[in-house]
């Protein structure tokens, strides 16, 4: 069995009796190829407006971060579920945030790729995910990423250099990682520099497929052994 992280693989510990082979998703190759043209103060999340994506409490510290006297707009890419989207925009409204909230819906491939060129900072910190495809496409376009220190994550990105991990039900903790990074432009490059490095490796469709088909190889050389 192949599993696309290795917090999947001790989900099924176990449950599947062969072997598993740890191999990550592939991205588009477009993906390392951005023009990146960064936009200072831009956070980008591509992902579900949902409880489990946890976007109110992003939403919520993107305040806190405002409060701090940083200029920064915070976009959000995604449809999600309609009541959960009414109560996060009421707060929007609530808070006065129109002007530094963008809910952009769903938007188009292309539209994404757009808003990964000129991102500052790539955030996702959901309360669980498997291997977040947002996450590796801002790492292939060299985009620092924030995101959760639980489940899958913590397999993508490596704390201090390619982005922060943190608490998702912290405001704070998300708050002051968000403000590093904002402020200090040899950061977000040298951890973007990073990330990049990491998914050439990693998440590049050339290397993805070699390592496939290197399962299945094996995997015929040990039948025809038996």
């Amino acid at each position: 069995m192949i599993s696309i992280n290795p917090y999947v693989r001790e989900q099924l510990t176990g449950i599947v009796t062969g072997t598993i082979h740890d191999i990550d998703n592939p991205i588009g190759e477009n993906c390392f190829n951005l023009d990146r043209r960064e936009e200072p103060g831009r956070i980008f999340c591509a992902a579900a407006i949902c409880p489990r994506k946890n976007t109110l409490m992003l939403v919520r510290s993107f305040a806190r971060l405002l409060e701090t006297g940083m200029n920064a707009e915070l976009r959000l890419s995604g449809g999600g579920d309609k009541e959960y989207l009414d109560r996060m925009s009421h707060f929007v409204r609530q808070r006065g945030l129109e002007n530094s909230v963008k809910l952009l819906g769903r938007v188009s491939y292309e539209a994404i790729q757009d808003e990964m060129a000129r991102a500052a900072v790539f955030i996702l910190v959901s309360l669980e995910e498997n291997s977040p495809m947002g996450i590796e496409e801002a790492m292939a376009a060299g985009v620092p990423v924030v995101t959760s220190n639980r489940c899958g994550m913590p397999y993508m990105v490596r704390d201090g250099e390619s982005g922060f991990l943190v608490d998702p039900n912290n405001p704070d903790d998300i708050v002051r990682r968000l403000g590093q990074l904002l402020k200090n432009d040899e950061l977000r490059r040298s951890m973007g520099a990073k990330g990049r490095e990491i998914a050439l490796n990693r998440f590049h469709p050339t290397k993805v497929a070699a390592r496939t088909r290197d399962v299945y190889l094996r995997a015929i050389h040990d039948f025809q052994q038996k």
